[in-house]
């Protein structure tokens, strides 16, 4: 249900009438520019005594139309209520303690997760939780945040409002999962030889933003300057090729002083990489690709379908981003006309693939279809 409705009250009793069951959770899903008195948000829904959980997003998707401001809410069943996670920034962080109450044995279960997109080590959360479960159960997320890359406390529960944290929500609800991001190799192979996080140092022994604008400067006939860096790197991601499922790729966001390139999700070191090229029309082929993936085989009805799209993707897309909605729109309702493409324009975006293991995209499209 997407509600553009910003007033507190209006958008309560609107919960208030959904008559959410004891074992369902509300997600809201929020634009980053919406008017809201959080505080009061929180406090109405507790009142209501409703279970809840979300995220703040750069913007918000329904159906063929994405917006920056109003909300998304879905009634979800849940296996047991979000669970905040934190401190995986910590050397001795163990996510154990925070899993001790979710039953997974119990049929049909997979996760939905949503991060600060803008905090540190998000790959060491994503980790933990692949160790802790293996390639047994789905999961699909999104990181949360804004488009000015300040981070803020954007993801919350019941509890508050938190930074620097992630939101696991085990689903009552299996999860198939399409995954896809268009781009095409344009130079490479790369070698990471100096990283730190998600800074990349050097390329092959040499200061990286030389050798990333020598080969983009090339292909896009335009020069960098102090202020359009990110106007052209965003059609010029960064590639970590994959033998089995989707390629990784990541956003270049800026440079430090030195002539790093500072990115969103951490590049680990010796890791080959590729310069990466897309066009529009190819970005949005590859929508349909990712829907039809997860529509495949399912012989159960669609209750959910949750889009995950990346924000600089949408920035690279420009006007064509309604065309790629469309297609999502259009392709999904050829096999359900009852569960509406909805979700968010993320700072990242995260999936479980062909071999389980959990990886935090960027520049990438995530289409999830629910099922009981």
């Amino acid at each position: 249900m997407y509600i553009p409705v910003e007033k507190i009250d209006q958008l309560t009793d609107i919960v208030a009438n959904l008559n959410i069951p004891d074992q369902s959770s509300l997600l809201l899903l929020i634009g980053e520019e919406s008017q809201i008195n959080y505080e009061a948000l929180f406090a109405r829904l507790d009142e209501i005594g409703v279970s809840f959980f979300g995220g703040i997003f750069p913007g918000i998707i329904n159906e063929r139309k994405d917006y920056k401001s109003g909300i998304i809410l879905k009634v979800l069943p849940h296996v047991a209520k979000p669970v905040v996670i934190q401190g995986w920034e910590k050397p001795d962080f163990e996510i154990t303690p925070f899993l001790k109450n979710i039953n997974t044995d119990d049929g049909a279960v997979s996760f939905f997760t949503i991060v600060d997109g803008l905090t540190s080590e998000v790959t060491t959360y994503l980790q933990k939780l692949y160790h802790y479960y293996g390639n047994a159960i789905p999961f699909m997320g999104a990181g949360a945040g804004s488009i000015s890359l300040v981070q803020q406390p954007c993801v919350f529960t019941n509890d508050g409002m938190f930074q620097d944290a992630a939101i696991l929500f085990p689903m009552k609800l299996r999860m198939n999962l399409g995954v896809k991001h268009g781009w095409e190799k344009l130079a490479g192979p790369l070698v990471a030889t100096r990283t730190e996080n998600n800074i990349i140092h050097e390329l092959n022994w040499k200061n990286a933003f030389e050798v990333y604008r020598e080969i983009v400067e090339k292909d896009a006939q335009e020069k960098f300057t102090d202020k359009n860096f990110f106007a052209i790197a965003k059609g010029y991601p960064i590639g970590k090729i994959r033998e089995i499922g989707e390629d990784v790729c990541r956003v270049p966001l800026s440079l430090t002083k030195e002539g790093s390139l500072v990115c969103l999700g951490r590049v680990p070191e010796n890791t080959v990489l590729y310069i990466m090229k897309g066009e529009g029309l190819a970005l949005v082929e590859s929508a349909e690709i990712a829907v039809k993936k997860s529509i495949e085989n399912l012989d159960t009805t669609i209750e959910h379908t949750l889009v995950v799209d990346c924000i600089s993707r949408a920035l690279f897309l420009e006007k064509d981003l309604s065309k790629e909605l469309a297609v999502i729109t259009k392709t999904m309702g050829q096999v359900s006309l009852n569960a509406a493409p909805q979700g968010v324009l993320s700072l990242g975006e995260i999936s479980s693939g062909k071999n389980g293991f959990l990886e935090f995209y960027n520049k990438t499209l995530v289409i999830g279809a629910l099922t009981k």
